[in-house]
């Protein structure tokens, strides 16, 4: 495991002049630069421990270098995505529940 490299084609619009790639989407790294897989990692180990001690279990299991404040980004962008899940599933029980 390691740094991969890969190229990736880049669309402009002649109109408007909106530039997509679709690989970023594709590979679900539209705004970050990591793999979902690399966020999962992150966020789990953040959860677990301090960040610091997170970013060093990265590198040493995975080979991975990030910085102790993205560990804390992914791992605090996680935990509100699945406080918003939780969220709108209660809400959906609470209005589907019988009163």
């Amino acid at each position: 495991m390691g740094p991969i490299s890969y190229m990736r084609s880049r669309y402009e619009c002649a109109e408007c002049g909106e530039t997509r790639y679709p690989a970023t989407k594709i590979f679900d790294v539209v705004g970050t630069g990591r793999t979902p897989g690399l966020r999962r990692m992150m966020a789990r180990a953040g959860s677990r421990q301090p960040f610091k001690e997170a970013k060093e279990d990265l590198l040493v299991y995975a080979g991975i270098e990030v910085s102790a404040k993205d560990v804390e980004r992914v791992a605090e962008k996680d935990r509100r995505s699945y406080r918003d899940l939780a969220d709108a599933q209660r809400q959906t029980l609470l209005q589907t529940q019988p009163r």
